[in-house]
């Protein structure tokens, strides 16, 4: 039995489909390979990071042989936050030492203010009858 429609119909509507189909599906395929990108870009900067705290450690290992070899110290594992390596030519690694070191400086101010209270909580026990 014959369809209805003449053929040329029938490859319209399927070529019609096809192409909604096309642009329908762009943006969920760009979507993904955007995320596998990503994906890629943290993977190649966790690796990237990891060679250099090899190399940092090769380094301190051969400076370490020629001058004394019995002092050779393990190297230091690298810091993980979020799943990733961190090193020093990471900015996180920057911002990161500013904190500590901000950090400290507010303990030193609080020893002194807890220092002079303790000084003060002293002297008012002292003179207390």
């Amino acid at each position: 039995m014959a369809s209805s429609r003449p053929p040329r119909v029938d490859w319209l509507v399927l070529l019609a489909l096809v192409l909604t189909l096309s642009f329908w599906m762009k943006p969920a395929i760009a979507q993904r390979s955007t995320q596998s990108l990503s994906s890629e870009v943290f993977s190649l900067r966790r690796r990237v990071t990891q060679l250099e705290t090899e190399v940092r450690s090769l380094r301190s290992q051969n400076l370490t042989a020629r001058t004394a070899p019995s002092l050779a110290q393990p190297s230091t594992p690298t810091p993980v936050i979020g799943g990733a390596g961190i090193g020093p030519s990471d900015p996180l690694f920057a911002r990161l030492s500013i904190l500590v070191i901000e950090l400290k400086e507010r303990i030193v101010v609080l020893e002194t203010q807890t220092t002079d209270l303790q000084a003060r909580l002293d002297g008012q026990l002292e003179n207390a009858p």
